[in-house]
């Protein structure tokens, strides 16, 4: 498995006072990846950090980054959008809005909406597919949004 870096550990947390705090002071730089590619804006998305994922993007977080898998930061929104997280869609409207691609493919061929329905579909209470929807209709209607 191995050991996070501090940033990345932080961002799991969803710290995002510390972590604007430390990369404002150059405590710690951004971009660093852990095991498995991972980043502290990938470890954002996952907690479900909004504020943590402007945090770091402010203090010169990538966001077009992938971990080993092909996992974007879409692909993950996705996933917890799937199993009903609404920040996960808030998270997606900032990332389509930076101009992330919401048609990119991870290692295995799916797109960010492939995660959302996928993880929908997993739920028994049946409640994803209307998440997965929202999801799907939000990445879609990317070029719209300003940026």
């Amino acid at each position: 498995a191995g050991v996070q870096p501090p940033l990345v550990a932080l961002a799991a947390a969803g710290d995002h006072a510390f972590i604007r705090r430390a990369l404002a002071s150059k405590l710690l730089t951004p971009n660093v990846r852990g095991p498995g590619g991972r980043t502290a804006a990938l470890a954002a998305v996952t907690q479900g950090s909004l504020e943590a994922l402007r945090a770091l993007h402010r203090h010169g977080e990538k966001l077009d980054v992938a971990d080993v898998e092909g996992t974007t930061l879409l692909h993950a929104a996705g996933g917890k959008a799937g199993f009903g997280d609404e920040d996960a869609i808030e998270i997606a409207i900032f990332l389509v809005r930076q101009g992330l691609d919401p048609e990119v493919r991870d290692a295995a061929g799916y797109a960010p909406s492939d995660h959302a329905w996928s993880a929908a579909s997993s739920r028994e209470d049946g409640e994803g597919t209307d998440a997965a929807e929202v999801f799907d209709s939000v990445i879609r209607s990317a070029p719209s949004f300003g940026r």
